[in-house]
C-alpha cells in the first residue's frame, strides 16, 4: 500500500523518481556487501540481501546466462502487489516483508524526492487515508469508533509498527503512539547521513481524522521519548 501511495502521489513524475529511488537502494546494498567481479559471487550477494534484510518478496532468484543477459525472478513482490492496488484490484500479500526493507525503502523515497519531500509527503498521507476509508463500510461517527477503526487498520492490513495506539483527550487533543515504527527507522537512516526525514503517517492520520469526524485537525508536533521507532504524534481538534 505504501508503494502504491507513493507512486500515485508522484503522478507523471513517477518514472523520474523511480530511477532515483532504485539508484539509492543500490547504493545502500553496496554499503552492505562487497561487490564481486565474479558473476557467481555477485549473484550470491544479491540473493542473500534480497532474501534477508531487504526481503521484498517470497522468492528471489538472480541469474546470469551464457548469452550475457541477466534476469531477476521475484514472486509475491511488494512492488508488484502495490502496482496492482494502483489499478484498484484486490490483492493480498502472503509474506511479512522485513522491517529493514520498509525502512530502507522509505529512506530511499524521501532522499530521492529531495526538496519536494514535504510536498509529496502530504499527498502520500492523504492517499493512505483515502485507502483506509475505502476499506470501511462507513466512516466512524465519533472518536471512539475512529480509535477502533484506525487501530484495527494499523495492526492489520497497514501494519507499519509493532504497536499503534490512538487516544483522544478531554482538552480537544489527540495522540497516536507508535513503537517499533518502520517509518521512524527509515528517517533515522536519513538523519544518520545528514538528511531530513518525513512522516506520511502524521499526514495520513490528520486527513483520516478530519474526514471521519468532519472537523479541522492540526498536527501540533511529535515527541520521541525512547529508542528509534517510538513516537507520539500529537493533534489539536476543532470540535
Amino acid at each position: 500500500m505504501y508503494h502504491a501511495a507513493v507512486f500515485e502521489a508522484l503522478g507523471e513524475n513517477a518514472a523520474k523518481y523511480n530511477a532515483r529511488i532504485g539508484a539509492i537502494l543500490a547504493n545502500a546494498w553496496h554499503k552492505r556487501v562487497e561487490s564481486s567481479a565474479d558473476p557467481a559471487g555477485s549473484k550470491k550477494a544479491k540473493e542473500s540481501y534480497t532474501g534477508g534484510p531487504f526481503s521484498f518478496s517470497d522468492i528471489v532468484r538472480f541469474e546470469f546466462t551464457d548469452e550475457g543477459t541477466v534476469y531477476l525472478y521475484a514472486k509475491n513482490c511488494v512492488s508488484c502487489i502495490d502496482s496492482e492496488q494502483l489499478l484498484m484490484k484486490e490483492v493480498f500479500m502472503s509474506h511479512d516483508f522485513s522491517k529493514e526493507f520498509f525502512a530502507a525503502y522509505h529512506a530511499a523515497v524521501i532522499e530521492a524526492l529531495g526538496d519536494d519531500a514535504a510536498r509529496y509527503n502530504a499527498k502520500i498521507g492523504i492517499i493512505l487515508a483515502n485507502a483506509w476509508q475505502k476499506k470501511l463500510s462507513e466512516l466512524p461517527a465519533d472518536p471512539a469508533e475512529f480509535k477502533k477503526a484506525i487501530e484495527a487498520y494499523m495492526s492489520g492490513p497497514f501494519r507499519f509498527s509493532d504497536i499503534a495506539k490512538f487516544e483522544f483527550n478531554n482538552d480537544g487533543t489527540a495522540c497516536l503512539y507508535v513503537k517499533g515504527c518502520d517509518i521512524c527507522n527509515g528517517n533515522e537512516l536519513l538523519r544518520s547521513s545528514g538528511k531530513k526525514g518525513s512522516c506520511p503517517i502524521s499526514q495520513m492520520v490528520k486527513s483520516a481524522m478530519g474526514k471521519a469526524l468532519k472537523t479541522g485537525v492540526e498536527l501540533t508536533g511529535s515527541e520521541k521519548p525512547g529508542p528509534v521507532g517510538e513516537c507520539y504524534l500529537k493533534y489539536k481538534i476543532s470540535m
